[in-house]
């Protein structure tokens, strides 16, 4: 099993990747959604999985290498850092060998007002990733 720091972290994140399958949510009880697919990284023979989850109130994406998230963009509009301050909007979490994914930031290349649909292929774009097989839009809450 590889040690996950954070500079293996920033290099999986950074690395260009690919989702050869479609990208198709998988309806679950209670309005929920989930997804799960395969992420290449064919430079480094690497394979990374995308997951998503809906819930009734809230959202999430991330990337996981070896089933520890070493990204994930959530809404959840309350987020204590580290360092004391608290995060109350939509972030981005880091992984760390430390603070695990505590550390996060707010991303500028993610729209919080976009549609769910939208801020998925964005969070997608934002780690590097090429989608290759086809994206199933959804309709989340009512639209968003």
């Amino acid at each position: 099993m590889t040690i996950i720091d954070r500079k293996m972290a920033d290099m999986l994140s950074e690395t260009p990747k690919i989702i050869s399958e479609d990208v198709v949510w998988k309806s679950m009880r209670g309005g929920r959604y989930r997804l799960k697919v395969p992420v290449l990284a064919i430079k480094i023979n690497e394979v990374l999985e995308l997951w998503g989850n809906v819930g009734v109130t809230n959202y999430g994406f991330s990337l996981a290498f070896q089933n520890i998230t070493i990204r994930r963009y959530d809404n959840n509009p309350k987020h204590p850092l580290p360092s004391g301050e608290v995060l109350t909007v939509p972030h981005k979490h880091i992984w760390d060998e430390i603070n695990e994914s505590a550390e996060a930031y707010i991303p500028q290349d993610i729209d919080p007002n976009a549609d769910i649909n939208d801020q998925l292929l964005q969070f997608i774009e934002e780690e590097n990733i090429r989608l290759i097989g086809e994206y199933e839009h959804v309709m989340f809450f009512g639209g968003k």
